[in-house]
């Protein structure tokens, strides 16, 4: 998230995931901590990421916002979130700080308004199983989870990076508005048009089954592969002389790019769907 990024509803879709995951650790029925040290797990993160400031710049201490950064505080120490999960843990000294202290709501907040800290660990009596509760800001995501900063994972990998998940994420809004006007997204239209080309065999030939080719040139094959079924859409569509409108703009750019976008899911699906030997759309619904 970044700090203007949501309002009130992003931050509860947020905090839903962690009150979710601190109500199961003790849930009989899910037994979510047993399983977790059954597993070798015996620490848990839950972390809250704010990447970019109003101004879009990366976030720091030093220039985050203190007002805020001050309410999403509060607004997690809520009973409704986060504050009524970890009372509920503390129930009978279940749970108390990593130091052996009991856990309080002044404890709790004044750790997480640390801001040199923004942190907070608690444990579980009996077995010693941890739960950070941190809240993490710029760079300290990318030093924690990629072992790097994000200039320096730009300056290695700008090239090669595949943002799958945000691509299929912005598809996926107008690819639904699309289904519910039409009653087909062009994910499966195109599909439809290609299944019966060569050019999945192309893909599988020259791309997916040379098992020996560096990364690098797989990237390069891959993007001269999405241009070569966004050209052939083209060609498809030409062919049986109809249209084929992907967005509402009529910017040629735009729309030519967001149709490379569609071919990288076309070739998603088409992959999924050999895999699952389910050609025919047998267990999906597409209305």
């Amino acid at each position: 998230m970044s700090e203007h990024t949501g309002g009130r509803t992003g931050q509860q879709s947020l905090l839903d995931k962690i009150d979710y995951i601190l109500g199961v650790l003790e849930d009989e029925r899910v037994r979510l901590r047993q399983r977790l040290i059954d597993k070798g797990i015996r620490e848990l993160s839950l972390s809250i990421v704010i990447l970019f400031s109003e101004s879009h710049e990366l976030l720091t201490k030093e220039n985050v916002d203190r007002g805020r950064l001050t309410s999403l505080i509060s607004y997690i120490m809520d009973e409704r979130h986060v504050g009524g999960s970890l009372k509920k843990l503390s129930e009978g000294n279940r749970y108390r700080m990593c130091d052996g202290a009991t856990i309080t709501f002044e404890r709790v907040k004044r750790e997480l308004f640390d801001i040199d800290n923004r942190k907070v660990c608690i444990k579980e009596s009996s077995s010693d199983f941890r739960v950070w509760l941190k809240i993490l800001l710029g760079d300290e995501f990318f030093n924690e989870y990629a072992r790097s900063n994000l200039s320096d994972i730009l300056a290695r990998h700008s090239d090669i990076i595949a943002d799958d998940i945000w691509l299929f994420y912005t598809l996926l809004i107008n690819e639904l508005k699309v289904a519910r006007q039409f009653g087909y997204t062009h994910v499966r239209r195109v599909y439809e048009d290609l299944k019966l080309s060569n050019i999945f065999g192309y893909f599988y030939n020259n791309v997916y089954n040379n098992t020996e080719l560096p990364l690098e040139s797989y990237i390069q094959q891959l993007n001269r592969w999405i241009e070569g079924c966004a050209n052939t859409v083209i060609k498809v569509y030409r062919e049986k002389g109809q249209q084929l409108r992907l967005l509402e703009t009529n910017d040629l750019i735009a729309n030519f790019e967001y149709l490379k976008q569609v071919c990288i899911c076309v070739l998603a699906l088409h992959l999924t769907l050999i895999r699952e030997r389910n050609l025919e759309f047998r267990e999906c619904r597409w209305e």
